[in-house]
């Protein structure tokens, strides 16, 4: 976005080597990109994509280690069904302590999660999906999620920045807990 407020005349930046793009997902680089409510993160990972599906489908484990929430539990499971009840306090929360209940579907075969809010404080809609996909040397994770926090519009702005950022801790904290010993 910087770059097209600073090159106007330029429709787009010019896009990388390809040599460039491997070193950066090599790299775990986290990649953000906003649209209005919706966020979308992604990285690579040098793990296969069974050893990335184990830790992400680990959630009481995996979300727990999250920087942002404060308490997890597995409220129920059925199949391939799930719920999943979150505490999160965060510079995004303001300080204030929001509980959700989600409600996910997990597909193992195609290695994707969907889920959404059944019932949340401060939170207007909440939803988003997870992929994973076997890339050569890895497993490329992406997470989206669509927000709408119960926040005021003066206050938006800040709220995004602020979950950016806890978006891209949460990936890192994810990739270290995948490429920890199993």
């Amino acid at each position: 976005m910087l770059w097209i407020l600073l090159n106007p005349h330029l429709q787009q930046p010019p896009r990388p080597k390809p040599a460039a793009l491997v070193q950066l997902q090599a790299s775990g680089q986290v990649q953000l990109v906003r649209n209005g409510e919706k966020a979308t993160v992604s990285m690579q990972v040098p793990v296969s994509p069974q050893r990335a599906w184990a830790v992400l489908t680990d959630y009481t484990r995996t979300f727990a280690a999250m920087p942002d929430v404060k308490a997890v539990s597995l409220v129920s499971r059925k199949g391939q069904r799930l719920r999943l009840r979150q505490v999160l306090k965060a510079p995004y929360t303001f300080g204030l302590t929001i509980t959700a209940l989600l409600e996910g579907t997990e597909d193992s075969k195609s290695r994707t999660l969907r889920y959404g809010l059944v019932q949340g404080e401060r939170i207007h809609a909440l939803s988003g999906h997870w992929t994973l996909t076997p890339v050569a040397g890895g497993t490329r994770i992406v997470h989206t999620i669509r927000l709408k926090p119960e926040v005021p519009p003066l206050l938006l702005p800040s709220f995004r920045k602020l979950h950016d950022a806890s978006l891209r801790e949460n990936f890192k904290t994810l990739r270290q807990l995948m490429l920890a010993p199993a």
